[in-house]
């Protein structure tokens, strides 16, 4: 059995997924684009570039992929509270209306749409927009965790509710795991997972590491600042988001920093004062092809065990047996 998705193929023979996949096969169509479009003719000059940008500055991709999962959490919980499908179709039938929306938006470059996105948006917001005895707005539990992560969680105005949907069990058994030790030592420092034999103190570029600290707690300032205040658009505040940090990553990306710098800078985040900077400080590392980084990071690898099959093996998966080795 195979399941496609834009970029992605999946062939299996497991049993589970396999009866699963039958089970729904005709329950989930895909939804097609039958919007009526008039094609564009551009040419190669600043003015028909400046003409685009001014067409698709106002794109609302992310906010129409945000409804859908919304929406999506909505439906398998019903579904798995006991509705029947015939419960869940005209919700079902908003989804395919902005998974169509998504692609006039991913189209809205090279043709015009007789559409007007944000009042669609609207319409469908409203539609199921739920509210708790206290007036906040219900959001799927998952979703408060992505706000704070970009810094734009606020409980006094949405309700992160837990729902009966695979991203809520996922963030329901990542809580589980994060917060099951006693204490955070007990925790593994990702420095400690590298090879820091080769770790001096005296080869520690620490005015080096000052800037970076420094670069990066303004970026910080800026974005709790960003985050908080009503004045701007939230498609304008995400636009400003993400130019800052990539204008971060591209910084601390370019540095030539040596191992005893990134080791240092990474055991700096022990300091209280610093865990807040953690986030910040790995996607300056991981977000921009920093050699050095992940050079250490190979240098620090070790002998790793796989799965191979065995008529002896002592595990059994899906009856399959296997046994731990090392790989070559």
């Amino acid at each position: 059995m195979r399941w496609f998705d834009s970029d992605t193929t999946m062939i299996t023979d497991n049993p589970v997924l396999i009866k699963a996949g039958r089970k729904n096969i005709n329950n989930f169509k895909v939804s097609i684009n039958k919007v009526e479009a008039k094609k564009i003719k551009r040419f190669y000059t600043a003015e028909q570039k400046a003409d685009l940008d001014i067409k698709t500055s106002n794109n609302q991709i992310g906010v129409i992929i945000n409804l859908s999962q919304e929406l999506n959490s909505k439906v398998w919980d019903k579904l798995n509270n006991g509705a029947k499908l015939e419960d869940i179709q005209d919700i079902y039938k908003d989804v395919c209306q902005l998974n169509v929306m998504s692609n006039i938006e991913i189209d809205s470059a090279k043709k015009e749409f007789d559409v007007v996105m944000n009042q669609e948006i609207e319409n469908i917001r409203n539609k199921y927009r739920t509210k708790d005895k206290d007036g906040k707005t219900i959001k799927p539990y998952f979703f408060g965790i992505i706000a704070k992560e970009k810094g734009y969680f606020n409980d006094d105005k949405f309700n992160y509710k837990k729902m009966n949907t695979s991203m809520d069990y996922l963030e329901e058994l990542i809580d589980s795991k994060r917060f099951s030790r006693k204490t955070p030592k007990e925790f593994i420092k990702f420095y400690e997972l590298l090879n820091t034999e080769n770790y001096d103190n005296n080869k520690v570029n620490r005015q080096q590491a000052q800037r970076i600290m420094s670069e990066i707690k303004k970026f910080e300032g800026k974005m709790k600042y960003l985050f908080s205040t009503t004045l701007f658009d939230p498609s304008c505040q995400m636009i400003y988001y993400q130019n800052q940090r990539n204008a971060l990553m591209e910084y601390i990306g370019r540095l030539n920093i040596n191992d005893s710098t990134i080791i240092y800078l990474l055991k700096s985040l022990d300091n209280s004062e610093n865990q807040k900077y953690y986030q910040t400080i790995f996607k300056a590392f991981f977000g921009y092809p920093n050699e050095r980084f992940y050079e250490l990071i190979k240098s620090s690898n070790e002998k790793m065990l796989e799965l191979a099959q065995s008529e002896d093996g002592i595990l059994e998966i899906f009856g399959y047996r296997y046994s731990k080795i090392y790989k070559n």
